[in-house]
């Protein structure tokens, strides 16, 4: 079977989590599927690597010739080229935008719900409805839509009832990432936030736990940030807090560096308003990382008893929640191995299989 990818993804935004689940799902796909991908430039300049050993790469210059507006108003027209070219049995675009610019028609077209955030926090994310709008259009031609949770299932049909017919539930898997090769000692003074900073991710909700943390008399906790260099409204932030020297940036960290920054951490802290699924907190259980998340988010299904939740509005509740873990080892190794459990219920093989049986269920 032969399965297209758009890669759209890889030039958006190609260091975020749906580039890696596209690049993982890719990897994991069985011998059966051949799978080719389109991407602007090289996708081999990225941090994610796909490898099938039936994969095939191809590539559209950016801004190939002069005037670039030339070049720009042709680039859907080339992807719908290289489509027709390649006489797909399932195309699967890497996001519900694709480098065509419009969902193309024919060819069973399968979508990849990762969740509603653009509906639910359109003042932030979607000020001008482009996203939702361009959901919408993906939805309504999308032959099968994948959603990576029961919740995030619910919050699309509760948004588009009419696609409840055509949505199916496939879990996102995640890697017990790589030991480091140096040993490394988890310290109870080291906590983590790792993905995305945008409104709805509550960094700022982070910043001011770790400011009580400190008002406790827990001086020495120390907060490190993997993902993106901090923008200058989060330094002005850091620095109204009085934190400004217990924060720690690494940028882009790369699988070995968060491998680390998971071993070495007291806990994740995660307190996101919503998620579709959540990788990081998954990685984290891997790793024995704790998690510290928000209630009635899809993280409590996920890690069950396997985590800590906080439900306030007030960063002094979740801050004594660690303090309390602080002084709980046998309370935290517990933790740690129930969490671990309900992780390796999570895999990248089982997310490759169930979508190709959403892929066979069309052709």
């Amino acid at each position: 079977m032969r399965v297209y990818i758009d890669g759209f993804i890889y030039a958006h935004s190609p260091n975020g989590g749906v580039a890696r689940y596209v690049t993982k799902l890719i990897s994991h796909l069985s011998e059966e599927i051949s799978p080719e991908i389109l991407a602007l430039d090289s996708i081999l300049e990225g941090p994610f690597q796909p490898h099938h050993s039936r994969l095939r790469l191809k590539s559209i210059p950016r801004f190939s010739f002069r005037p670039g507006r030339l070049a720009y108003f042709v680039e859907p027209w080339r992807a719908k080229f290289a489509r027709w070219r390649s006489r797909a049995d399932i195309f699967h675009p890497s996001y519900f935008e694709t480098l065509e610019r419009t969902p193309p028609k024919g060819t069973p077209l399968v979508i990849t719900c990762h969740d509603m955030a653009h509906e639910r926090f359109s003042n932030e994310l979607d000020r001008d409805g482009r996203w939702s709008i361009a959901k919408a259009n993906a939805f309504e031609r999308a032959a099968a839509i994948i959603c990576v949770s029961e919740r995030t299932k619910a919050d699309l049909e509760s948004i588009y009832p009419a696609m409840a017919n055509k949505a199916f539930v496939v879990p996102l898997g995640a890697d017990s990432l790589p030991y480091p090769k140096c040993g490394s000692l988890r310290r109870n003074s080291q906590l983590l936030f790792v993905g995305g900073r945008n409104g709805y991710k509550q960094f700022d909700f982070a910043l001011k736990i770790l400011q009580e943390l400190h008002r406790m008399g827990l001086k020495n906790m120390r907060l490190h940030v993997a993902g993106a260099p901090l923008s200058n409204s989060e330094r002005s932030i850091i620095s109204e807090l009085g934190v400004l020297g217990s924060v720690k940036v690494h940028p882009y960290p790369s699988d070995d560096q968060l491998s680390q920054l998971y071993q070495q951490s007291l806990m994740l802290i995660y307190p996101s308003l919503w998620e579709g699924f959540g990788l990081p907190p998954v990685e984290a259980a891997n790793m024995g990382c704790i998690t510290l998340a928000r209630e009635q988010t899809t993280i409590q299904d996920t890690l069950a008893d396997g985590g800590l939740y906080g439900s306030g509005a007030f960063a002094s509740d979740w801050a004594e929640i660690i303090r309390h873990a602080v002084g709980s080892p046998d309370f935290l190794a517990s933790l740690r191995t129930k969490a671990h459990v309900r992780a390796k219920s999570f895999t990248w093989e089982k997310t490759a299989q169930m979508t190709e049986a959403v892929y066979h269920s069309l052709v």
